[in-house]
């Protein structure tokens, strides 16, 4: 498992919860389950159309917009 080590005033925990809190995920994918294809915007699109065809590309892997998207990999820690 790769975690983010705690750094600065903000660390890894603060990140979870709010910058990619999991439940934000299950709620958004289930709003675009409720809509109708043809209701959807650009972003919605992009995301059902990943969501059927199985990819995952949208979720943010080892990325973050507070590292610029990418991983700083001296704060990354194995375990």
């Amino acid at each position: 498992m790769i975690l983010l080590k705690e750094k600065g005033k903000y660390g890894f925990r603060d990140h979870v919860l709010n910058d990619h809190h999991m439940w934000n995920y299950v709620y958004f994918l289930l709003h675009l389950d409720s809509m109708h294809p043809n209701d959807h915007n650009a972003l919605e699109k992009y995301i059902n159309d990943n969501i059927e065809g199985r990819k995952i590309g949208f979720f943010p892997l080892r990325k973050a917009k507070i590292l610029g998207g990418k991983v700083d990999e001296s704060a990354v820690q194995k375990s």
